[in-house]
């Protein structure tokens, strides 16, 4: 019952072919020079409503509801670093407009004189 000595195979074994498949025919770049060559053209890909566009080393986005292209996301990091920087210079001068403001509130401050008693006694008399 369990003995397999007296069992042949049913399944024959596989033979290799010599004759390559038609998926290995597909992959031999000289046979698909524009599908393996350098001739790729623009890089894009669809998420969702919006396509993105690889040009220059930036990523375009274009809404295909509205068709208009959106800035990269690297566009907007350098508009915000010149946006920061600007602040920073703003905020600089403010502090030294604020500082000579001051100095000139002391000074004008320290050259007020109050009049003496005596000043007002001679011009009372």
């Amino acid at each position: 019952m369990f003995d397999r000595k007296n069992k042949k195979n049913s399944v024959p074994p596989t033979k290799k072919s010599k004759t390559p498949s038609s998926y290995q025919l597909h992959l031999d770049p000289v046979l698909n020079p524009a599908e393996y060559g350098l001739n790729y053209g623009k890089i894009s890909m669809k998420i969702g409503s919006s396509t993105l566009e690889f040009d220059d080393g930036k990523w375009i986005s274009y809404d295909t509801k509205k068709s208009s292209p959106k800035k990269s996301p690297t566009k907007h990091s350098t508009e915000m670093q010149q946006l920061l920087e600007e602040n920073n210079a703003l905020k600089l001068k403010l502090k030294v407009l604020l500082l000579l403001l001051s100095e000139l509130k002391i000074k004008a401050a320290d050259s007020i004189t109050i009049p003496d008693e005596e000043n007002e006694i001679n011009v009372e008399e």
